[in-house]
């Protein structure tokens, strides 16, 4: 009888030890998924912290420039349209460094056109239309070098001072 006991709580006890086994195999794996979840979950907030963190700085800067301000810089002798048309209609001189079939389709006024390709031929113009003490806003077509060429020209060849170019779009102007 002893022995028959012996037996039944040894194979109770193997019993026990396989399904312990499985059992642990289970946990461990639930363990497992449990930690990866963490993982995720954590990777998940980091992530939303540092977009929430990048978004800081991205929306300011939207709501400023959607207050006008410039996120450019201007270059030596280069001006705003803004401050351009701060100037009296009469202490400016508008210079169109484009060519004569895009000034012919429309101009601010009062522009004298003058381009590197026929200088020779418009810079009489020009003169007649200028004034001593004049501020000169050469502009042309964007990201054109051709008004910078034009104002290098006239501070140098000609000795004037006061020559801006144009930065941003001339098109705002009323046109003749």
């Amino acid at each position: 009888m002893a022995l028959d006991i012996l037996q039944r709580n040894h194979a109770v006890i193997k019993h026990a030890a396989r399904h312990r086994a499985a059992a642990f195999s289970c946990l461990t794996a639930l363990l497992a998924r449990d930690q990866v979840c963490q993982m995720l979950a954590r990777g998940t907030r980091q992530l939303m912290a540092l977009l929430l963190i990048a978004a800081i700085p991205a929306g300011l800067l939207a709501s400023w420039q959607a207050m006008g301000a410039r996120t450019e810089t201007l270059g030596d002798g280069e001006i705003w349209p803004d401050a351009a048309r701060r100037f009296s209609a009469g202490s400016v001189q508008f210079v169109d460094a484009r060519s004569r079939d895009e000034y012919a389709r429309g101009h601010p006024p009062r522009a004298v056109l003058l381009n590197t390709g026929e200088w020779e031929s418009l810079i009489g113009g020009f003169y007649d239309a200028w004034e001593a003490g004049k501020n000169i806003v050469v502009y042309g077509r964007a990201r054109s070098d051709e008004p910078a060429t034009v104002a290098r020209r006239l501070r140098v060849e000609s000795k004037l001072e006061n020559v801006f170019v144009l930065k941003g779009i001339w098109e705002e102007w009323p046109r003749n």
